[in-house]
């Protein structure tokens, strides 16, 4: 969506002196795009006033864990919104766009179907739960996915879906043998 006026002002003064996200950073080099893209987000929430906690987990014993919340933001006296963030990339598998499934990760037991069922049927409902509900300070008023990320076609294949935005982030995927043929320089 729109960048609100006063986020784009603030991203500008960041972006001129980064020193504040920087320093929040640190100094560890991020191998992972998920760890990276969630400390990011914590930062932009601290700033604005808005985080309450960033990677709570919640047990039900010293041993189990029950899940985590990515980030709790504060939604007022009523309550607290927790957002489940997820930052992924997957292929589509085949030529056919027609079910998040076909969609498969660097993992290929991994799909963005098995991701967003996973984030509605138990990351959005962990609020809910007994064990989570004792260690907030107000209940869960509202609870959000925010899922980033890529999408790669075959090449000469770009297929919409239902659910998926028509302008989302995507690139292409060929084999290697086809590698050769592509006219573009700018390809990894």
């Amino acid at each position: 969506g729109e960048v609100a006026p006063d986020v784009a002002r603030w991203l500008a003064q960041l972006d001129a002196d980064p020193s504040a996200l920087e320093a929040s950073l640190g100094e560890r080099t991020y191998t992972r795009l998920g760890l990276y893209a969630e400390k990011l987000m914590a930062f932009y929430f601290r700033e604005r006033g808005e985080l309450m906690a960033h990677g709570l987990q919640v047990r039900s014993s010293r041993n189990d864990t029950v899940g985590e919340f990515d980030f709790l933001l504060d939604a007022g006296p009523e309550g607290v919104e927790h957002i489940e963030f997820a930052t992924k990339f997957y292929l589509l598998e085949g030529e056919n766009a027609s079910r998040f499934d076909t969609f498969v990760g660097p993992n290929l037991a991994d799909s963005l179907g098995a991701k967003m069922r996973k984030i509605f049927s138990k990351q959005l409902e962990l609020g809910t739960r007994p064990e989570a509900k004792a260690q907030l300070p107000r209940p869960v008023v509202l609870a959000r996915a925010l899922v980033k990320g890529w999408l790669f076609y075959p090449v000469g294949v770009h297929a919409h879906m239902g659910g998926i935005a028509a302008a989302h982030c995507n690139g292409f995927w060929c084999s290697l043998a086809e590698v050769e043929g592509l006219a573009s320089e700018r390809f990894i």
